[in-house]
């Protein structure tokens, strides 16, 4: 009732008047087309935000398949290089005497003049006491090859299991190939 009575008592009368009639449908047109304007401002905005976060999920989604994709490749290339890591972890000092008879080698072989192509520790069935099992390989002319060897045994206790000198023809090079054990690291 009472909404009644006040259309009929302040509604009412400018409508019936034509000049004050299009002024008020004037100004709920424009309250209305701003209500709604509004509203459509708003969906529209919310809209397009939506539709931006949907591209970027689409591209995380894309970005995370390659990343997983790259990751199980990962996991075979690891599976197939695996062996050969083991083989280099086998090659890999792993006794703290290693480094130190390694250093000692290179700086021997550079002192008489040598190249060292070649160094490795075997691991055996006998190599349980405090020696260190050793080959190593190297290269160089005659009188470096000598220096070579004496400087192995100076300074050292070293034991060689075998000694191989080979000559390479006309190069003038010769093939040292060393077996041995060091007993006494310092």
């Amino acid at each position: 009732m009472l909404g009644y009575y006040y259309y009929a008592s302040k509604i009412r009368p400018y409508l019936t008047e034509p000049q004050r009639a299009s002024y008020t449908l004037l100004g709920l047109t424009t309250l209305v087309l701003l209500l709604f304007g509004l509203f459509i401002f708003f969906m529209t905005r919310a809209t397009l935000e939506a539709r931006q976060e949907l591209i970027e999920g689409r591209s995380y989604e894309s970005a995370l398949a390659e990343k997983i994709t790259s990751l199980g490749q990962a996991k075979q290339n690891i599976a197939a290089v695996l062996p050969q890591l083991n083989k280099l972890e086998v090659e890999v000092p792993t006794n703290e005497a290693q480094p130190q008879l390694v250093g000692e080698l290179y700086a021997d072989a550079a002192f008489a003049g040598v190249t060292l192509t070649h160094i490795s520790f075997p691991k055996g069935r006998e190599d349980t006491g405090p020696s260190l099992r050793f080959n190593l390989n190297a290269l160089g002319n005659y009188t470096a090859a000598q220096r070579f060897l004496s400087q192995l045994e100076d300074g050292r206790l070293l034991t060689f299991e075998r000694i191989q000198v080979t000559g390479r023809g006309s190069e003038n090079l010769w093939d040292i190939n060393v077996v041995g054990r060091s007993l006494n690291l310092r």
